[in-house]
């Protein structure tokens, strides 16, 4: 399921029905290697349209790790 902006993001997480489970991070490249790394969500980070830097346009940033 593709999500590009906060409400596509949403809509898909309304969907997953066990709410307890973590969050894992793919590369856009995975193709199944069951020795790819782990990278876990560990924080989220939000940049308001308007405050510097975003002047333009916001953004949501996810932040993972091992």
């Amino acid at each position: 399921m593709k999500a590009t902006t906060v409400q596509e993001l949403i809509n898909a997480l309304e969907q997953v029905k066990d709410k307890t489970l973590p969050v894992r991070i793919l590369p856009d490249f995975f193709i199944g290697d069951d020795d790819a790394e782990n990278i876990w969500l560990e924080s989220i980070e939000c940049s308001d349209k308007g405050q510097s830097g975003y002047e333009l346009s916001g953004e949501v940033r996810l932040i993972g790790g091992v």
